[in-house]
């Protein structure tokens, strides 16, 4: 879904309101490795964290 939404141009960088989390932070929060990899390399700069853990 991520590839679909990448060529349609979904903007990789995006953060949501209420966690600052981007695509590639949730990625990583759920476990989908190959897509966070992907997005990362479309981002230019670290992800921050959700503050989700615990």
């Amino acid at each position: 879904m991520a590839k679909v939404l990448l060529a349609r141009g979904a903007d990789p960088t995006i953060q949501d309101d209420l966690h600052h989390g981007t695509p590639a932070s949730w990625a990583a929060h759920f476990d989908a490795t190959d897509t966070r990899q992907s997005l990362q390399a479309l981002s230019p700069f670290s992800e921050p964290s959700l503050g989700l853990e615990g």
